[in-house]
């Protein structure tokens, strides 16, 4: 991967790894807030947390699609053909669906009935239902990126795998990938 788009692929990281305690922190804060009465407080910390997910979340996914797609087109597809990488994209894949599509989805709803519940008094009852939801579909997220980074940096099926130098003049004859 060459250095630059090693680069953008940490910011990336950086990015959307980030955000994961940041999302877990905001909602229980604003969860907090919500079950002390304070619905307004509440409803300010679940709109900054959509506002995190929008800002940094998703362009921190973005940049680790693309730069993981340059390095896949730029090694003409012979990076697929390590199966850690098939691994580790299928859960990416995951993570990315669950990310964008249900969690994304999740956060939003919740601050529209936040806001709802602080503007009017009215609880809603579907708050309850969408938190549970977005802590088991967080959750899920969680694990998957615990396993992409253990993934990342274990490679699993290249450990203890040797090569042979071609070259007899060559004082090393094996070298062990790591």
């Amino acid at each position: 991967m060459p250095k630059t788009i090693k680069l953008f692929h940490i910011l990336g990281l950086v990015l959307f790894f980030g955000t994961v305690p940041v999302h877990i922190l905001l909602g229980q804060i604003a969860l907090s807030y919500f079950e002390n009465g304070d619905t307004s407080l509440a409803a300010t910390y679940r709109m900054i947390l959509v506002q995190v997910i929008q800002m940094l979340t998703l362009p921190g996914l973005a940049l680790l699609w693309l730069s993981g797609l340059f390095s896949v087109f730029r090694s003409k597809g012979r990076i697929l053909r390590q199966k850690w990488i098939l691994m580790k994209l299928a859960l990416v894949f995951l993570v990315s669906v669950n990310g964008v599509v249900i969690l994304t989805s999740l956060a939003k709803e919740l601050a529209f009935h936040y806001g709802m519940a602080a503007a009017t008094g009215e609880i809603a009852e579907e708050i309850t239902a969408l938190t549970t939801q977005e802590d088991l579909f967080g959750t899920l997220n969680l694990l998957m990126i615990l396993a992409i980074c253990a993934l990342a940096c274990y490679k699993p099926g290249r450990i203890g795998k040797t090569a042979t130098i071609k070259h007899p003049e060559q004082k090393v004859e094996q070298i062990t990938a790591t």
